[in-house]
């Protein structure tokens, strides 16, 4: 394919763009990749894939090129490169987002009716047990139709942006389930109704970068079993959202926000003297750590467990990863604290050796093209290194990893003075 690049330029002064000589850069690359081949999508997303390999801000730039090049061979009538570039997108970010769907939809697994529910969320959403039973069935099938929906349509109609919202890991899969849990957050019920705090909602986390999208995910999810009343008025401070056909749906929505997670597990809210004991690395640690004075799971998507405001230690348990992540920072600077480091087991006193990359941010996850000036410093084995504060070390682990919790859990007594709860 020809690739003319004046003409190019013409059009992007014309709509007044800039960036072009990222433009250049990345649409020259891809034109030598594809050896005056015709555009395709399979071709894009190859090119894109490199791409990818430098970081998020160069995948967000990359996308801008093809963007506003598709639209310039859309306005000069040759249809090719954009037909190539909308297929692209869709199977990039569209298929993904059907397959997960479908993923989450078979993982659920509807609760039992004689299941004992947390006395904590009994008495939040002011329902029997029976009742609170009845509603998160409910609410689990609900949920079944709306993935179903997703899978069997476009994903762009139900809120999903394209490549304008990028996130350092990807696509946004959980929009279901943080859709909930800003739901639950910040808001309150009026009897079965939920009023949902406008300026809370669209501001909350992720929702503020895309408060289009948010719109339109609720509006769709109205098309499933649920009612919006003002959510079209941008004047008013509140709007209202129930669920005509199972009106304590939002009792229980209120109540758990996003703790039952994408698969809608019921048990995160049975009664926890009812559970089996845990067996694993994720539910012993879990068990472990909440067993110190003023440590709690904290609310909120990966808020982890928090000590006195601050998140301390995070569990990440998915396809993609299974770690455990520590923020530890004063630790290093204590000499009394040493020796215990030092008999620390390679494989953990290894992630302790950052990397010492003034830019990007040494935590190698933060925006690749913007420095994060909250860094620590520390000194270990007599070495420098630096780490970004927002994140932290990470350790990989398996399910039967369990002779290891004992040390993570020693390592944050050591950094903030816990002490095990009396009873």
């Amino acid at each position: 394919m020809f690739y003319n690049e004046e003409e190019f330029f013409v059009y992007l002064a014309e709509k007044k763009k800039g960036n072009i000589d990222a433009h250049s850069r990345y649409l020259e690359e891809l034109f030598f990749t594809m050896d005056g081949n015709p555009p395709t999508p399979e071709a894009l997303g190859e090119f894109m894939k490199k791409v990818w390999e430098k970081g998020l801000g160069a995948a967000k730039t990359a996308y801008q090129a093809l963007k506003d090049y598709g639209d310039y061979c859309s306005n000069a009538g040759d249809f090719d490169f954009t037909s190539a570039y909308e297929e692209h997108i869709r199977q990039a970010f569209e298929e993904p987002v059907r397959k997960k769907m479908n993923s989450f939809k078979n993982g659920i697994e509807y609760i039992p009716d004689d299941i004992l529910i947390n006395s904590k969320y009994l008495g939040i959403a002011g329902l029997t047990n029976q009742e609170f039973v009845k509603a998160f069935k409910n609410l689990q099938e609900i949920v079944y139709n709306i993935y179903d929906a997703i899978e069997n349509s476009s994903p762009f109609e139900w809120g999903w942006p394209d490549w304008q919202n990028l996130t350092v890991g990807g696509i946004n899969f959980k929009r279901i389930a943080n859709i909930f849990m800003s739901l639950g957050s910040y808001n309150s019920l009026d009897g079965d109704v939920m009023v949902v705090d406008r300026a809370a909602f669209f501001n909350w986390d992720w929702n503020k970068l895309e408060k289009g999208k948010s719109k339109a995910t609720l509006v769709k999810m109205a098309e499933v079993g649920f009612a919006l009343d003002g959510v079209d008025d941008q004047k008013a401070k509140n709007f209202r959202m129930s669920c005509p056909k199972n009106p304590s749906v939002m009792r229980v929505i209120y109540a758990i926000g996003g703790n039952a997670g994408d698969h809608m597990d019921y048990r995160k809210v049975q009664d926890p003297d009812t559970l089996p004991p845990p067996t694993t690395f994720r539910g012993l640690f879990g068990e472990n750590i909440v067993a110190y004075e003023g440590v709690r799971l904290g609310n909120g998507f990966r808020s982890g467990y928090v000590f006195d405001g601050r998140k301390i230690a995070e569990v990440r348990w998915n396809n993609s990863e299974k770690n455990l992540r520590l923020w530890l920072k004063d630790i290093f600077q204590n000499e009394t604290f040493l020796q215990e480091l030092d008999a620390l087991p390679n494989n953990i006193k290894s992630k302790f050796k950052t990397r010492n990359a003034r830019k990007p941010c040494p935590c190698g996850e933060c925006y690749k093209d913007r420095r994060n000036e909250n860094v620590i410093e520390y000194t270990y084995e007599g070495k420098q290194y630096e780490k970004c504060e927002r994140r932290g070390f990470i350790f990989k682990v398996s399910a039967s990893d369990t002779e290891l919790i004992p040390i993570f859990l020693r390592l944050l007594e050591l950094e903030y003075g816990l002490t095990l709860k009396v009873d």
